[in-house]
């Protein structure tokens, strides 16, 4: 007798979200199951599993901009917990406590003694008042005894908002605090423990830190305890944004303090070491690999660490520089199959105003002038920005050219930006004085044409009214 095989396909492909899609059913307790004998003439029954898993398509755009906006709420928050508290130990009832705990044999604090009064308060502070300190009360506690001793002193906050990664946790201490004091011209960190100079505190994860000082002013210093801000400080943050928040907290005047902040954090960010990984060099701001370069980059001809753009002509003339005359292009790349000439800003020059060829208006081959840049400005022209200037102009018959100042994306094209004319500088006295005549004379027909629409409403309601009474003293 011949033996027979069969297969059974079972197909996993489908998403196990469906299983939630199914009816729950009740199995009959009281039926019996179904057996079926095996047939003794099936032998070497084979099955195949065919295991389709969907394709990874990775992270999507929506999650990052999710995750970014979820790190500026978190930021935003911490920074608001740590406002409070600086507001909290600047109050007087606060301030006036702490100094009377403060022994007379500390009625003066200098750089020899300020140690040992951190080693003092921590000690006095812990063995009297605290057992335990989870929310960094030790520290603001710190912080406002050496302003009550009248020292100059900002809070520092380091502040460990949830990352712009999706890879990584949430940090288990959003906040850590300690101080800084102004003595002898010199800021310097130290915390209660008695634990002086930034080193202390310099921590590869740091990525805002802020400093607060008594007059609720607030300054981003994260580079004075960042030894690595290009590698990877600067890629834990969302700068920009940070920025313009911090804008809305900062002071109007800059203090002595404060120039030696701007000082030592350029120094840092000058004198940093270079990357000892691949993944540090990737868009640092002094270090760059040859690799890591863009089609329209590359390292700097004379040795220098970072890489630099390279452009077409076109482009230079945007940012007011021309490419020297008999310079060949650094290099050669294909845009929609087209090759384009790039050229460093080694090979370039200030661009010079051009001087007018026969006293003729210059333009393009579409009748319009390209003016990109104050530079490509010619000699004896005046460019006029804002509207009415061509329609006035050619009733007047002054000779004029449209201006091209940029270009930009609409209904999927790009289109010239036209802003104003070209005109020589004889005729812009006189066209500018018509434009502003137009514009009065344009606004007092906008004026009555309003107050004509006034009154005739004014009069179609009183009419309304009349027939209203009329109809009411006949009929009611």
């Amino acid at each position: 007798m011949e033996h027979t095989q069969k297969k059974l396909k079972v197909d996993t492909s489908k998403d196990e979200s469906e299983e939630d899609e199914w009816d729950d059913i009740i199995p009959n307790e009281t039926a019996a199951p179904e057996y079926n004998a095996p047939d003794p003439q099936v032998k070497n029954i084979e099955i195949v599993i065919e295991n389709k898993l969907p394709s990874k398509t990775g992270i999507k755009k929506r999650d990052r901009i999710l995750r970014r906006n979820i790190h500026h709420v978190h930021l935003l928050c911490l920074l608001s917990s740590v406002i409070h508290r600086n507001h909290w130990i600047n109050q007087p009832s606060t301030l006036a406590n702490l100094l009377s705990l403060i022994p007379k044999s500390f009625s003066i604090i200098n750089k020899s003694n300020i140690k040992k009064f951190a080693i003092w308060f921590h000690h006095y502070v812990i063995s009297e008042k605290f057992d335990w300190d989870p929310f960094g009360e030790v520290e603001l506690l710190f912080v406002g005894a050496l302003r009550a001793a009248n020292v100059q002193t900002r809070l520092i906050a380091s502040l460990y908002p949830i990352s712009l990664s999706l890879a990584k946790s949430t940090p288990n201490c959003p906040v850590i605090y300690w101080g800084e004091v102004f003595l002898d011209y010199e800021w310097i960190a130290i915390s209660s423990e008695g634990n002086l100079g930034p080193d202390h505190f310099v921590n590869s994860s740091n990525s805002y830190i802020i400093a607060l000082d008594t007059e609720f002013g607030i300054k981003d210093i994260t580079k004075k305890y960042s030894h690595q801000w290009g590698a990877i400080t600067s890629k834990l943050r969302s700068e920009e944004w940070w920025n313009s928040t911090l804008w809305l907290y900062s002071k109007s005047h800059s203090t002595a303090g404060d120039m030696l902040d701007d000082l030592e954090m350029q120094r840092n960010e000058a004198n940093e070491k270079m990357p000892s990984n691949l993944k540090g060099f990737l868009n640092h701001p002094l270090y760059a690999l040859q690799r890591h370069c863009k089609k329209n980059e590359v390292i700097y001809p004379d040795g220098k660490k970072h890489a630099v753009g390279m452009f077409k002509k076109i482009a230079w003339k945007k940012e007011g520089r021309q490419v020297k005359e008999g310079e060949e292009p650094f290099r050669i790349t294909k845009e929609d199959s087209v090759s384009a000439q790039l050229y460093g800003e080694w090979q370039t020059e200030v661009l010079s105003r051009p001087i007018l060829q026969n006293m003729a208006l210059p333009s393009n081959k579409y009748g319009n002038f390209e003016l990109f840049h104050p530079n490509m400005l010619p000699v004896g022209c005046v460019h006029l920005s804002g509207p009415y200037y061509k329609r006035i102009a050619k009733s007047l018959g002054i000779s004029f050219k449209e201006v091209v100042t940029g270009f930009e994306f609409r209904n999927r094209r790009m289109v010239p930006v036209v802003d104003g004319v070209l005109v020589f500088e004889q005729d812009a006295p006189v066209l500018k004085d018509s434009v502003q005549e137009f514009i009065v004379q344009e606004r007092q027909k906008i004026l009555k044409q309003k107050e004509k629409t006034i009154w005739e409403r004014w009069r179609r309601l009183i009419m309304k009214l009349l027939l209203q009474k009329r109809l009411e003293k006949e009929y009611l």
